[in-house]
């Protein structure tokens, strides 16, 4: 299993935000990704967030077999605000993803996803709470803890 990341530095945060909205200059870009956000839902049986968590991974690790991307996606319910986790075994790098997924751009919405992401980020570096997320994992986070 996964052990806590406590003063070690291969640990990395990233958090992706996607806020439709009626901005025109953008318009076209939010239509061509929910498109892809909307056939990957359908061919893979996801929910639309999971379906941008995975269009973000294969944009990023476009060499990865979309398997092994699927695997790192743990986003549902008690996923302790922990949507994907990668692992780069070559460098031991080890990314948590968490992301916001909008049709609606907002302020209040930029503000959760801030708030959210701070606290995820100090939770992995506590031991403490790390044992606690750990405990009120999800399924899909506790297998991919255990594999990275």
């Amino acid at each position: 299993m996964f052990s806590p990341p406590v003063g070690r530095s291969f640990i990395k945060f990233i958090l992706i935000l996607f806020f439709g909205g009626e901005i025109p200059s953008k318009k076209s870009r939010f239509k061509d990704l929910k498109r892809i956000v909307y056939g990957l839902r359908d061919n893979y049986n996801l929910k639309e967030e999971q379906s941008f968590i995975l269009q973000f991974l294969r944009m990023r690790y476009p060499h990865k077999k979309i398997d092994e991307l699927l695997r790192c996606v743990t986003d549902g319910k008690n996923d302790q605000g922990i949507d994907a986790i990668y692992s780069v075994k070559s460098d031991e790098e080890v990314y948590f993803i968490q992301s916001k997924y909008s049709d609606k751009m907002n302020t209040a919405g930029l503000y959760e996803a801030q708030g959210s992401f701070q606290n995820l980020s100090r939770s992995i570096k506590k031991k403490s709470e790390f044992d606690k997320i750990q405990n009120r994992a999800n399924k899909r986070l506790k297998e991919r803890m255990k594999e990275v």
